[in-house]
């Protein structure tokens, strides 16, 4: 009998009273993500590693700008040019925080069910009255909700906290760059990039939930496996002369994108800077929110989990 059911009190040996209580689920739910981040510290270590870099980098960055730029009416320093330039660098301090999540989430996920057989820590939370399927969807929230959403908090103190130094800096040193600070448009700014990361997580849900899946199908190590599909198109080309996986994984990488219109705007133009909120406006929302492949992908993604959870109940408790 596998141990992650709830107890059953055996008849004529005890009343229901003997059973433990389940806990309320998102309580749960809580005590398993907090788990998961108590046990794969760099979901968390990493992105504010990175932040704090980005932070102090204020104190030596430099402006190209001197009093002749200001002189011709180059250097951005008022108006709606300053306003759009700090949107940007707002939305530009983001993405190392960004890429830093990618990396850690990519190994997370093709580690985090093979590692609990490896280290035989399974045994210990099999033992547990928590179920399989109820394990695996503590990780898919920490990998698809928990530790993007806390990015995006922390992207965001982040550029506030660069921009307070860097105002500082410049104002000591009396640099002749003033920066603009338009509260409307930093919070128009970040709706933007909360709702692109919206986006982007429901589009590659399904290569997360795949990864999962490797990682408790995998008896050795995952990564080596991860080489099957990432050679996958290359062999179709040298035995069919095809190119269908190539396709494929070329779609669910930019798909939602060409949906969403992003090379058709216009926020860095010849003619001027326009704030990152603009994005609000011209991209095509709505369209990328109805692709059916979207919600496709999502679907599978739930599907991948079930049968990741399904593999976790039956497959052996050590990685052998």
């Amino acid at each position: 009998m596998n141990a992650t059911h709830d107890f059953a009190v055996p008849e004529g040996t005890g009343s229901a009273a003997a059973t433990p209580p389940a806990a309320p689920l998102t309580r749960m739910l809580t005590t398993l993500v907090r788990r998961e981040l108590w046990e794969h510290r760099s979901l968390w270590i990493a992105p504010l590693a990175v932040a704090v870099l980005v932070a102090v980098s204020a104190f030596w960055i430099h402006t190209n700008f001197d009093s002749h730029d200001l002189e011709r009416g180059w250097a951005p320093t008022q108006g709606r040019n300053a306003v759009a330039l700090l949107t940007i660098a707002q939305w530009a301090l983001s993405m190392p925080l960004y890429i830093a999540m990618l990396f850690v989430l990519f190994f997370y996920a093709l580690d985090c069910l093979y590692a609990e057989r490896k280290d035989r820590s399974i045994l210990f939370w099999k033992s547990m009255p928590v179920s399989d399927g109820m394990t695996v969807t503590s990780k898919a929230l920490t990998a698809l909700v928990v530790v993007p959403l806390g990015v995006f908090l922390l992207a965001a103190v982040t550029g506030v906290v660069f921009t307070m130094l860097f105002g500082l800096r410049v104002s000591v040193g009396g640099a002749p760059f003033i920066l603009s600070w338009d509260t409307l448009e930093w919070l128009r700014g970040e709706a933007a990039m909360l709702l692109l990361l919206i986006l982007a997580l429901l589009w590659y849900a399904p290569a997360v939930a795949a990864l999962m899946l490797l990682s408790a199908w995998s008896r050795r190590n995952p990564f080596v496996w991860l080489t099957v599909p990432a050679l996958a198109p290359l062999l179709e080309y040298m035995v069919f002369r095809t190119h269908y996986i190539w396709s494929f994984y070329h779609y669910r990488r930019y798909g939602i994108w060409d949906a969403l219109g992003v090379a058709h705007t216009n926020i860095i133009t010849k003619h001027g800077l326009h704030p990152f909120g603009d994005l609000l406006g011209e991209l095509n929302w709505r369209g990328a929110l109805v692709n059916p492949d979207l919600w496709l992908g999502v679907a599978v993604a739930v599907a991948l989990l079930y049968a990741a959870a399904r593999l976790r109940r039956y497959r052996d408790d050590t990685a052998g």
